[in-house]
């Protein structure tokens, strides 16, 4: 009789060699001390398609099976956590003496067969006396060598009863198996196998680097050998991948599309990913055979409970707390959600912003669950139960923003883990119930304005008062009222004045108030910017004899300080300073934190404008460590401009220009026009190299028409004095040239100016040759630290809210100012002086 044993390099008939191993006792197991010189025996199928993105994972199993006796690799279907077993066992059989076996079980339906399916392929036979069991451990106990059990989940009881059995028999066995959940057996190391990795969103020169791109892009050439990632490809492969979650399986059914619909179709048929992801493989398991396929057979092997809490938590279209999820699925979920990950069916708890952990659901399996419950007809009672979870949480983290700044940041980065599921919740509400609508927006608003999102924020408030029949006037003042925070900021003044005044028109036939006081400081300011000091300083005054007589101390503190600016922007430097220093006398135990950094604007301003630099620049110090602690990106970029403009002042141009290029970078991001055409104007001022002063002409015509355009026709922002340095600066300029440069400027885009900025920035930088330079700012100190802490870059730009082209500048000027050309140097440095 022939038996074949399959090999790497084809079948080979081992009759002898059988022959002499039965002699000896064993059943089917071929030594390979035995087998032919060279020769590694396994059962490993040859594949047939390369594997992408795996080398660490490899690497990790490996140290793992060296360690342990029996590793399983999870992971929900479709991660490929097959394919990395059966890559792992070819690249360990030759440490194996007995080599590297594979047992697939997808098609063994009862329990009780594994011990069968085992035996069959290891050619074990029942002895006389003896079970299946007993015979397969008589045969392995004296083997050296590695099994792999693939797709444990639908089998998992007799799975971990029989590795337990085979690995206390055999001491020299080891065993990976693949597996939707853990067997959860003693000594078993688990190994979550996680997605291909995908390129970050706005990182369109990473996405070629990514290995979820590089799969789709290997698998494409499959069907379209001419298949190359074209500057207009990248993003929108980019996307399918992110869409698809990094899945392998996913990435290879969509890639087999791009020669017949190329990837903009492609991406359009990813709205029915379920119906559009399947295979034309003939061959392929049947589930492999589409995405609904590989989902479903994890499905089908959860319990009612946990079938419908998945369902369920698909509601959710960010990862979500423990909290949440009972909120939504009953006390039950506190069992049954870390169930699921076991199962692979959700994410494993991370850790978001706000320090806490939260769930994540693959968005693949959110479509199909969603699916799911929208089958089981409890959909719209689910996502009613989520919004009104949304609600009350958003409210009790909004109350947080009016009480310490510890708690202010604590609720600032609580909303930027929630956003999604915050934003998700209010489109429901806007659609079934705008009353709630207006109070989750309300809740949202201080948020919104202080990650400098106000564009974003103004539509929902606008769409939720528009629909809701007469809303109480408290709430509808209070929606008006950040409305006209939130159009200020996008520079929309006008606008922004009339729900202001619609809030104060709300409010005063039920008397005073502290959301009276709050709603007339909005009016003043907004006056104040559209140049009717007069009216500014009357409403300052009335908000400010109000908020004495209710105790109102937040009230006073703004009060006194849109009496201050309105003054500032009459040229009464003195005046504003006085109010400034009224201000700063109410308790600031009392005062809301973003109402001290006003105050603290206000004190940074007046100083500066009577001549006290040093004053103006501690005051800056103290405002921009406080923006900063807050997450208030909006106040951040205001004190990185006025920074620049004190460090300017007193001649300090290396400091000068590193927050100036800051605070342009922050004004560009978050949308703000007002202070991004302010700063453009200031680099004019002090930065103007004489060298380019027809390309400082050029940015100050930009500068004057981004100003014109927002209706921002108050040049005071600028500074008295300013406009005269920026006449001086540009006096040598013709006046003919300076006109034409001018024009030439009004017609730049946004972008091209910010980018002129920059190079007369860098200019001005190089030129500089003040001691300074050689001395590193409290930011480039900041820098080193994290650089030494092993951050990248962008974790850097991440970290601090500035863009990667902003630490790419620092960096630069740090290795110029240290002598520190490489990563390693800098962490020498940061070491040697004490900064870690």
């Amino acid at each position: 009789m022939a038996v074949d044993v399959i090999l790497g390099t084809g079948r080979i008939d081992m009759v002898g060699l059988l022959l002499r191993t039965l002699s000896c006792g064993y059943r089917g197991v071929v030594s390979a001390r035995e087998a032919p010189s060279g020769v590694s025996v396994h059962n490993l199928l040859v594949p047939l398609t390369s594997l992408v993105g795996r080398v660490g994972d490899l690497d990790r199993l490996g140290e793992l099976l060296g360690r342990f006796r029996m590793v399983t690799v999870t992971g929900p279907g479709g991660s490929g956590k097959t394919r990395v077993a059966i890559e792992t066992a070819r690249s360990l059989s030759g440490r194996f003496e007995d080599g590297a076996w594979l047992v697939e079980l997808a098609a063994v339906e009862d329990p009780a067969a594994v011990s069968s399916a085992v035996a069959a392929v290891l050619g074990v036979r029942e002895q006389p006396g003896q079970s299946l069991t007993e015979s397969r451990c008589d045969v392995i106990s004296g083997r050296h060598l590695l099994i792999v059990l693939d797709k444990c989940e639908h089998l998992i009881e007799g799975v971990a009863r029989l590795c337990e059995t085979m690995l206390s028999a055999a001491p020299d066995v080891r065993i990976l198996g693949t597996s939707r959940e853990p067997l959860r057996i003693e000594g078993e190391a688990r190994y979550p196998l996680a997605p291909l990795s995908v390129p970050t969103d706005g990182e369109d020169r990473l996405v070629a680097e990514s290995e979820a791109v590089t799969l789709f892009i290997e698998r494409a050439r499959q069907v379209d050998p001419g298949f190359e990632l074209t500057d207009l490809r990248a993003p929108v492969v980019a996307r399918i991948v992110r869409r698809l979650d990094g899945m392998p399986l996913a990435i290879e059914l969509a890639a087999v599309h791009v020669g017949a619909l190329g990837v903009d179709q492609l991406e359009d048929g990813l709205q029915d990913r379920f119906r559009f992801l399947v295979s034309g493989s003939r061959t392929a398991p049947r589930r492999q055979q589409s995405l609904a396929s590989a989902i479903d057979w994890s499905y089908q092997l959860l319990t009612d409970d946990q079938q419908q809490l998945l369902g369920r938590l698909s509601v959710f279209p960010a990862p979500f707390t423990l909290t949440a999820a009972q909120a939504i699925g009953g006390p039950a979920a506190v069992d049954i959600t870390p169930a699921l990950v076991d199962r692979s069916m959700l994410v494993a708890p991370r850790e978001g912003s706000d320090g806490r952990s939260r769930f994540g659901m693959l968005e693949s399996l959110r479509v199909y669950a969603a699916a799911k419950l929208v089958i089981s007809g409890q959909a719209e009672e689910t996502v009613v139960g989520m919004a009104a979870w949304a609600l009350e949480s958003a409210e009790r983290a909004a109350a947080r923003f009016d009480t310490t700044p510890a708690e202010e940041r604590d609720a600032v980065l609580w909303f930027e883990a929630e956003y999604d599921n915050l934003r998700f919740a209010l489109d429901w509400f806007l659609d079934h119930d705008p009353l709630a609508a207006i109070r989750l927006a309300v809740s949202i608003a201080p948020w919104w304005n202080r990650r400098g999102r106000a564009t974003e924020g103004r539509a929902p408030l606008e769409r939720a008062l528009a629909a809701c029949i007469q809303p109480p006037p408290s709430l509808a003042a209070s929606a008006h009222r950040w409305l006209a925070v939130l159009l200020r900021r996008t520079s929309d003044k006008r606008s922004a004045l009339a729900h202001a005044t619609d809030a104060v028109d709300l409010l005063e036939p039920t008397g005073p108030s502290p959301l009276l006081v709050d709603a007339l400081v909005c009016q003043s300011v907004l006056l104040r910017n559209l140049n009717d000091l007069d009216r500014a300083d009357r409403l300052g005054r009335q908000a400010l004899d109000i908020a004495q007589a209710l105790g109102y101390a937040t009230g006073l503190s703004e009060a006194c300080a849109a009496i201050g600016f309105a003054a500032l922007y009459a040229g009464d430097f003195v005046t504003a300073h006085n109010w400034a220093l009224k201000a700063g006398d109410v308790d600031a135990t009392l005062v809301t934190p973003i109402a001290h950094r006003n105050r603290n604007c206000l004190l940074a301003v007046s100083r500066q404008e009577t001549g006290d630099i040093r004053g103006a620049e501690t005051a800056c110090r103290n405002g921009l460590a406080l923006a900063r602690a807050a997450g208030d990106v909006e106040m951040e970029s205001w004190y990185l401009g006025m920074s620049a403009e004190s460090y300017g002042a007193s001649g300090r141009l290396v400091e000068a220009c590193a927050y100036l290029g800051e605070a342009i970078d922050f004004a560009t991001r978050i949308g703000d026009r007002m202070g991004l055409w302010q700063n453009l104007a200031h680099v004019v001022e002090r930065f103007t190299p004489p060298a380019r002063l027809e390309d400082a002409a050029v940015l100050l015509g930009a500068s004057r028409a981004l100003m014109e355009a927002i209706g921002d026709t108050n040049n005071m922002p600028l500074g008295h004095q300013q406009l005269a340095h920026i006449e001086h600066n540009l006096a040598a300029l013709a006046p003919a040239t300076r006109r034409r440069a001018e024009l030439r400027g009004a017609a730049l885009t946004i972008d091209a100016a910010v980018e002129l900025a920059r190079s007369l920035l860098a200019h001005a930088t190089a030129d500089a040759t003040t001691p300074a330079q050689h001395e590193l700012s409290k930011r480039e100190l900041e820098l080193v630290t994290l650089v030494a802490e092993g951050l990248t870059d962008d974790q850097i730009g991440h970290k601090l809210y500035i863009s990667i082209n902003t630490v790419h500048s620092h960096l630069d000027r740090i290795r110029d100012k240290t002598g520190c050309r490489r990563r390693v140097d800098l962490t020498r440095f940061a070491v040697d002086t004490g900064l870690v």
